[in-house]
């Protein structure tokens, strides 16, 4: 239909003249009979146009607000997710120390006699407490907590 209007708008050209598509003859009409059919259709083909082109900028909108959402969701999500892996990191003695009196795990070393005479390194259940470390990190010779981290929240009894 589009192909018919432009075609109609190139070729009809008669404004108070003779028609070359249509017996037009009356120097009297602005239009003839083609020209007024093909500007009524190319008209309707604009307002056509104009609508879908409205429809399609509100479906826009729409998917852009969506998207919008998704992306403040997502964001969200990724700030919770950082938030537990801050939770979830091993953290130096030497960059902070946890809450006093707190259990942490710790990874720590002592100095470990016998056969094995050197210092050796494992994990362990410790807390802080007026500037010392106490529970099982603090047994042994020479005994050093390096790296702590919060432990997991405990589950939820079942009833």
């Amino acid at each position: 239909m589009n192909d018919e209007i432009v075609k109609g708008l190139r070729t009809c050209t008669a404004v108070n003249g003779s028609c070359e598509v249509c017996p037009y003859d009356d120097p009297d009409d602005a239009l003839c009979e083609c020209a007024n059919r093909v500007s009524n259709d190319a008209a309707d083909a604009i307002e056509n146009i104009l609508a879908e082109n409205a429809a399609l900028r509100r479906q826009i909108d729409n998917l852009t607000s969506a998207q919008a959402v998704m992306v403040k969701e997502f964001e969200e999500k990724l700030e919770e997710l950082a938030e537990v892996k801050e939770e979830r990191r091993w953290i130096s003695v030497k960059d902070r120390l946890p809450q006093n009196e707190k259990a942490v795990l710790c990874r720590y070393e002592y100095f470990r006699y016998g056969d094995y005479n050197r210092m050796f390194q494992t994990f362990g259940i410790g807390f802080f407490m007026d500037g010392r470390w106490g529970g099982e990190v603090s047994i042994g010779a020479k005994c050093r907590v390096l790296y702590w981290m919060p432990l997991p929240e405990l589950p939820e009894k079942e009833a």
